[in-house]
């Protein structure tokens, strides 16, 4: 006989209380939908690609512990600790960051901060305030350890004056903290670029004024001042910096005296020898400087900035090889038209921050194709020339 409307209701208002008796049992071969879980002794590595794709479960088995995939990207998967451990599986290796994105110092609401912001590279959402620098600055430039942020230089208020400074800063990535001074320039300098090795800042260019050439690299192991490993192919400041893995990169920027004079140029520098940098290409177009620099495992992006000529800030993204020596192209925009971004680096997308002291948006763009940024969050509040972390 078949079943009425309201015996079909009462079956299904029945409760586990009023279940009696044994339970048939049940063959889940037809079941659909369920991710899988990996049982082994160890956690998984961002290279640990899911058969199953995003939702799949990994045991540790010796620990107990479970993560689970928020991310399936063959060779870049990001995996979420869902147990009773901490964080997240970080490969200490790689430049990108796979947890979270930081912009320390700027220039917002209207004054020079020492603001410490982190938004996440795991869910879209606003950024939060982290902790506080050592100094008050904006123009600094920014590298990143596997554990630890740096900030070196910049512009900002020294005994009621305004100057130029020379220290290098440094805050944890796992906790909200303020930022500790671990360390000098060698002379005090505005509007750098920063690049990282897995064992080295670098702090490039800059003014002094005047603009400077010189590429200096400071240890992550120790806190000490420090040391001249080479020269930039031009003496310029407000460049872009990019990493790969073997190279730190300088795109744009300008000579400032009297009149600005703006570089299209890209050089690189290897992290292992200590040695000049190279000239490898070309940006489509010179820019004064304001730009953010993003760094793929294969490319480098120079986001936004100032052109002189005619005057005006740019919204074009460009890429360029690191594999080889060739011109950057046009590939994408930004939302608007920005200068004075900070760019950070995730695993699969490039993260671009603030513009002008009012501009609070968080955009992102994914590294897979050319295609423009979308608006995944805000700063806590607008800010211009800061510098970017990634963990």
């Amino acid at each position: 006989m078949a079943l009425t409307k309201a015996k079909v209701s009462f079956v299904e208002s029945l409760t586990g209380a009023q279940l009696t008796g044994a339970m048939p049992a049940v063959d889940g071969a037809s079941l659909t939908g369920i991710a899988g879980m990996t049982k082994t002794t160890s956690d998984p590595l961002i290279t640990s690609n899911p058969a199953t794709g995003v939702g799949t479960v990994w045991l540790n088995k010796s620990t107990s512990e479970l993560f689970g995939c928020t991310d399936a990207t063959t060779g870049a998967n990001v995996w979420v600790n869902i147990g009773g451990g901490a964080g997240y599986v970080h490969d200490a290796s790689s430049f990108q960051g796979e947890i979270a994105g930081f912009i320390s110092s700027g220039h917002g609401g209207g004054a020079y901060t020492n603001n410490i912001f982190r938004f996440s590279f795991i869910q879209d959402g606003n950024a939060t305030d982290h902790g506080d620098l050592s100094k008050i600055r904006y123009q600094a430039s920014g590298s990143s350890s596997s554990t630890h942020g740096y900030t070196c230089g910049g512009y900002g208020p020294n005994p009621g004056l305004s100057a130029s400074r020379n220290e290098i800063d440094r805050f944890a990535f796992s906790s909200s903290s303020n930022a500790t001074q671990v360390g000098t320039l060698s002379a005090t300098k505005r509007r750098c670029s920063g690049q990282s090795s897995s064992t080295h800042g670098y702090n490039s260019g800059g003014d002094a004024p005047p603009p400077v050439d010189l590429i200096e690299k400071y240890s992550f192991a120790s806190s000490s001042t420090v040391s001249n490993v080479g020269t930039m192919t031009i003496a310029k400041a407000s460049c872009a910096g990019q990493n790969s893995s073997t190279h730190g990169y300088n795109s744009g920027g300008t000579f400032v005296d009297g009149v600005p004079q703006p570089y299209n140029v890209i050089d690189n520098f290897p992290f292992a020898s200590d040695t000049n940098a190279t000239d490898v290409g070309n940006l489509t177009v010179s820019k004064v400087g304001g730009n953010g620099g993003c760094s793929s495992t294969t490319n480098g992006y120079h986001c936004g900035g100032y052109l002189p000529t005619p005057v005006a800030t740019t919204r074009v993204i460009e890429k360029f090889s690191f594999a080889s020596t060739n011109n950057a192209s046009n590939i994408a925009n930004l939302l608007t038209a920005q200068t004075g971004v900070t760019g950070t680096s995730a695993v699969n997308y490039g993260y671009v921050c603030g513009g002008g002291s009012s501009n609070n948006e968080i955009q992102k763009f994914t590294f897979a194709a050319d295609a423009d940024s979308t608006d995944v969050g805000d700063l806590v509040l607008g800010m211009e020339q800061g510098c970017g972390q990634q963990f």
